[in-house]
């Protein structure tokens, strides 16, 4: 079996757009990456938009049967019950989602999310069928050790990926001693450092 894995792109909308906006940006997208080419990049990549949460269903029928996935910003670590605000795997999926991030930094680091609470979500995402993408960040610490080793973040290794990872999470994603990842988790090199992040912004 190759282990070669087809290049993921999601595009996080965070907590932005409108009703209007994001159908119109959805159609725009979807179009955008399954025409125009002799090969659409769509039939090279996977892709996923990622919605505010209340636009999911409008979003969804815009991208219609095209190629590109639903995403979801974040998913419950609960089936469900007394819950206020949170969206379980099981409404995510009733909606056609098929992608949910976990993990990401400004929930971590903003939110106080902790690693106990992210291998929930990953394991009750996953048993639910839903890929999971999994932000796993670089300090500014460890981007100028790659630096200094003249290495990009983007050559990470999948073992570098899995020492970036919170040790109760790898164990729901990445339980070989290799990470040989579940086939419906995809780890995302966040980078706390970067333009958008919330240490060690760009000048």
């Amino acid at each position: 079996m190759s282990r070669h894995r087809i290049p993921f792109v999601g595009g996080n909308w965070k907590m932005n757009t409108e009703l209007a906006t994001a159908t119109e940006l959805a159609e725009a997208v979807s179009i955008g990456v399954s025409e125009g080419r002799e090969r659409p990049i769509v039939e090279r990549v996977d892709i996923a938009v990622f919605p505010p949460f209340p636009y999911l269903q409008a979003v969804g029928h815009a991208l219609g049967h095209r190629s590109v996935m639903l995403g979801a910003q974040d998913v419950s670590a609960e089936d469900g019950g007394a819950f206020t605000g949170q969206v379980s795997a099981n409404m995510l999926t009733d909606l056609g989602v098929q992608v949910a991030l976990v993990g990401h930094s400004e929930r971590r680091h903003g939110l106080g999310e902790n690693d106990e609470l992210l291998a929930r979500k990953t394991r009750i995402a996953l048993d639910y069928g839903l890929i999971v993408t999994l932000c796993v960040g670089e300090t500014l610490e460890h981007h100028g050790c790659i630096r200094t080793r003249r290495k990009s973040p983007a050559t990470f290794s999948s073992n570098s990926a899995r020492r970036l990872m919170p040790t109760k999470v790898r164990a729901e994603v990445c339980p070989g001693r290799n990470c040989v990842a579940h086939q419906r988790a995809i780890v995302n090199s966040a980078a706390f450092w970067g333009a958008i992040g919330p240490v060690g912004r760009r000048k």
